[in-house]
């Protein structure tokens, strides 16, 4: 003991060598002498205690040996060390295992706050961790690590530690390549997801100024790069809202710390990307020189990455996991913003109804035309070459892409070509003739690959060539719009018809049995084929003029886009609200990101909402044209129906509710809800039963109504208990259809007035969920209920009046008097103190009531009129067999019996201009008399 402690390396070798002398034998205070010699710091006693069989897992004092002699360690006796006590293993069959026990040695090593010099700690995780034959799953293993409080190394350890430890287990010292095999593989390419983490840097790069700082326009610009912002109006104001957030000096800039700490907030540090490691050179180029001058808005765009001569130095080393891909033949590579899925997986997964569909034909439409006025043909169009990001479908595989007039075909899916991309083999010489052809171009270990895609089936080929030789029987076609207009065709005919037009195998490309059909259509069989199989009667017409056999005779892209199939008019806000929209939703992006916005921002947003309350009021009025023609009600007539309480707990840990999954439940039921008064009205139209059309949730589940604060644009949660709200619908009740009839104009209006991002917001809130999802994923729902928003259509009762005159002769006032009547009974019987989810009334110029929160009412001084609207009620004469169940028009012909009016000239519930209200037995009292409002000024 003493030898250790006084550092006698002498000595200590003497001791030794005796073999009497026990190397890990206790002293007086169950002290060892490799505990006294780290005490005290010997290295040099330590190193020999070591190597004599030293036990380094017993703690001293509550302390590993290694923390003791932390400040004094050298890279030897660190592995020494740590050799001896590593958290994993690996077994005989060369798996790695987690060790039954350890000591956390390796942890407490890279643990920064453990006094190792820096330079000492880099050397000994690059001895250990540095050779191939270990493997990335040994260095993934020790990387992440836990020391006894659950911490990863990772996250423990220093900056230049963890760049080394990032460095050995992503490829290239960069991207993390998920696990699981990749997400395409093709005899030209390879397709993998990853996590770049060094792409935010050398984007501040790419955009910074001389004085290596970004400004405003150059961090928006980082952002369109990164794909996670499109170039539309709201998109800028998040982004300039994010950067006066982060430009914490308010000097204009940000440096390169304050940009990458945005992107660590923001993105987690990593962003999600695409590679496409790719086998041909020449495609890489294409891919690479097409999209030069094209807008990532309608083409993905490619991100800044590494030179190519650092992937071909790391790609023969790369293996991927489930796989035996020889990444060495793929050295050519491609980095994408990641997709959320492509058009197939979307029409396969996601079964969009018809409103859908338009739209992303449209979109995929507009990219054509982007790409045919500059003069490129795509050339290999088809779902799995169109991907959704950021909402919007984009169009990627650029590598067959080629100018008009040139040669087109080297690359192709031959189940997306038309009739002249066919050629049909005269003889035997022919044959000979095209096989001699792909010998001579294609290197031997491709050939296989190359021959199975090209060679002759049923006497016909593609009119495919190698720009190296030009020896075939048949001219090259050149390229024109023409090609991708039939594609296209194609594309939207499997997406009505649910099949394809000639049946392909797993490469999209024509099988044995289909390519005689492929090669010689004619225009009367692909009429027939579309009446046969196409039911949309627009969508059959734009077919018909797409799919033709004479290429000259095919509509252009953009005569297509203004074909009355892609004619639906939107409703758009008025630009008073447009603007107030785009403020608020500014907002959102601070609560999202996890930002309290200072008290001189909230004051900003009172004074814009001030300022443009009477637009919102406007546009409600409008949204409300043809449901009432009044200007105010006792009660609020904006709600939305959702499938969850709120209230309660909704994501526990002993459960399987993800907060991201329930979310996008929320975003996908508002499309739901919007689709159901289509339906609705469908059934209204055809005077069927509307049971079916009213159907939301299964059998038995119920639904519950949240009231809308009309300002703000968001469903009301009640925070505090005993709430009436939200109200709980049972879907299997008498009065469920009679509800849902009367209030289906409502529903829809609520639906409508719902603002995006502010709603997403709310729910979060309400979950409690905020720092575990993705501020993105976030964004993205919000524009999921914006967008589903884009095929509904403002309610009217006229439609309704139509239907129910045709029954009993009953106007159109009446029916909404009814409507309002079964609206106010609701009320009174789920919420008979009028708590309204705590919302007051206030009014815009024009008279409109709107309902929002006590604060906002208060913050705010405008003048009340009052108006309302007439009603009246006749008894219906009539009913009719539906099948089963009842009609729209019959539920408010029962509504209408229900109360028994007869027909006056004015109306006992509200009336326009007239200062009346309800009173028991249909009495009237003058706006004198009326009762106070929780509010004072309703």
């Amino acid at each position: 003991m003493a030898a250790a402690e006084d550092g006698s390396v002498a000595n200590v070798t003497l001791l030794l060598a005796n073999p009497a002398t026990l190397v890990n034998a206790q002293g007086s205070r169950n002290q060892t002498a490799l505990g006294k010699a780290a005490q005290y710091g010997n290295i040099g006693v330590i190193q020999l205690l070591l190597d004599h069989g030293a036990d380094p897992s017993i703690l001293d004092k509550d302390k590993l040996v290694l923390e003791w002699v932390a400040p004094y360690l050298t890279h030897d006796v660190a592995i020494r060390l740590l050799q001896l006590d590593f958290p994993v293993k690996r077994t005989a069959n060369g798996n790695i295992a987690a060790r039954d026990s350890h000591s956390f040695s390796w942890s407490t090593f890279l643990d920064s706050h453990v006094p190792v010099d820096t330079s000492v700690r880099v050397a000994v995780v690059a001895t250990l961790l540095g050779s191939e034959k270990d493997g990335d799953d040994w260095v993934r293993e020790l990387a992440t690590a836990k020391d006894q409080h659950g911490r990863e190394a990772l996250h423990t350890t220093d900056a230049a530690t963890r760049d080394l430890l990032n460095g050995l287990r992503f490829f290239c010292g960069r991207y993390e390549l998920f696990d699981g095999p990749p997400i395409h593989v093709s005899a030209t390419a390879v397709v993998v997801n990853a996590y770049d983490h060094g792409v935010f840097r050398q984007v501040f790069e790419q955009f910074a100024n001389d004085s290596g700082e970004l400004d405003k326009k150059g961090f928006q610009a980082c952002g369109r790069l990164l794909g996670q912002q499109p170039t539309d109006v709201k998109k800028k104001v998040d982004a300039a809202v994010e950067f006066d957030l982060w430009d914490k000096d308010k000097s204009g800039y940000l440096s390169a710390s304050e940009y990458i700490r945005y992107c660590d907030q923001t993105y987690g540090g990593k962003l999600k990307v695409a590679m496409k490691f790719m086998r041909n050179a020449d495609e890489h180029a294409r891919e690479v020189d097409t999209r030069a001058d094209l807008d990532i808005h309608f083409v993905l765009g490619l991100l800044p990455t590494l030179p190519q001569t650092t992937f071909h130095a790391n790609v023969a080393s790369l293996t991927l996991p489930g796989r035996g891909v020889a990444m060495a033949n793929y050295p050519h590579v491609l980095v994408m913003p990641a997709a959320d899925r492509s058009l197939e997986d979307v029409f396969l997964k996601e079964r969009p109804n018809d409103n859908q569909i338009r739209s992303m034909l449209h979109q995929v439409a507009e990219a054509l035309a982007h790409l045919h006025d500059h003069g490129v043909v795509h050339g290999d169009l088809k779902k799995l070459n169109v991907l959704r990001v950021n909402h919007r479908m984009r169009l990627i595989d650029m590598d067959a892409a080629t100018p008009f007039g040139a040669p087109v075909g080297a690359k192709f899916s031959s189940g997306s070509l038309p009739p002249e991309m066919f050629y049909k083999l005269q003889n035997d010489d022919e044959f000979a003739a095209i096989a001699t052809h792909w010998q001579r171009t294609t290197t031997p270990h491709t050939l296989d690959d190359v021959w199975a895609k090209v060679q002759p089936r049923d006497q016909f080929c593609v009119k495919t060539f190698h720009e190296s030789a030009s020896t075939l029987p048949f001219q090259p076609v050149v390229a024109s719009p023409a090609l991708d207009v039939w594609a296209f065709g194609v594309l939207m005919y499997q997406m009505y018809s649910g099949v394809e037009l000639v049946p392909t195998d797993i490469n999209q490309d024509v099988d044995d049995s289909g390519i005689a059909r492929a090669a010689t259509w004619t225009d009367a069989d692909l009429s027939k084929r579309l009446q046969n199989k196409v039911s949309n009667a627009l969508a059959r017409d734009l077919m018909a003029k797409l799919l033709v056999v004479d290429p000259s005779d095919r509509i252009s892209v953009q005569a297509m886009l203004g074909h009355p199939y892609f004619e639906v008019k939107y409703d758009d806000a008025t630009g008073g609200q447009r603007l107030l929209v785009e403020r608020l939703d500014a907002l959102a992006v601070q609560v999202t990101t996890g930002f309290h916005v200072m008290a001189s921002r909230l004051d900003e947003v009172v004074d814009l909402t001030k300022e443009t309350l009477n637009a919102v009021g406007a546009a409600k009025q409008d949204l409300m044209r043809g449901i009432f023609e009044a200007t105010e009600v006792a009660f609020p007539t904006s709600f939305v129906i959702l499938p969850f309480d709120l209230t309660l707990p909704q994501c526990d840990d002993d459960d399987d509710n993800d907060p991201e999954d329930m979310l996008r439940d929320v975003t996908s039921f508002i499309q739901k809800g919007i689709d159901m008064g289509h339906n609705f009205m469908a059934a209204v139209h055809q005077n069927k039963a509307i049971s079916r059309a009213l159907r939301l949730v299964g059998p038995g589940e119920p639904l519950f109504l949240y009231l809308i604060d009309e300002v703000h644009g968001l469903p009301v949660v009640p925070t505090s208990p005993g709430s009436h709200y939200p109200i709980r619908i049972e879907t299997k009740s008498d009065e469920y259809t009679q509800f849902m009839s009367a209030a289906m104009p409502y529903i829809q209006t609520g639906f409508r007035l719902l603002k995006g991002a502010n709603t997403i917001a709310s729910l979060v809130s309400c979950l409690g969920v905020l720092p575990s999802l993705d501020p993105n994923v976030l964004d993205e729902m919000g524009e999921h209920i914006e967008n589903a928003q884009k095929t509904s259509s403002v309610f009217d009762f006229d439609v309704l009046q139509t239907a129910v005159e045709d029954q009993g002769g009953v106007p159109v006032q009446h029916i909404r008097g009814a409507a309002l009547r079964e609206l106010e009974r609701f009320f009174k019987k789920n919420d008979r103190d009028k708590d309204y989810a705590g919302l007051c009334r206030t009014y815009a110029s024009n008279g409109q009531a709107l309902w929002t929160t006590k604060a906002t009412v208060a913050s705010m001084e405008l003048a009340r009129p009052t108006s309302t609207a007439s009603l009246k009620s006749s008894q219906a004469s009539q009913t009719r067999k539906t099948g089963g169940g009842k009609t729209a028009q019959q539920v408010y012909m029962d509504l209408l019996a229900l109360h028994d009016l007869v027909p006056a000239q004015e109306d006992a519930v509200v009336e326009r201009m007239v200062p009346l209200m309800l009173l028991p037995h249909g009495k009237m009292r003058s706006n004198g008399d009326r009762p106070p409002n929780c509010c004072g000024m309703m």
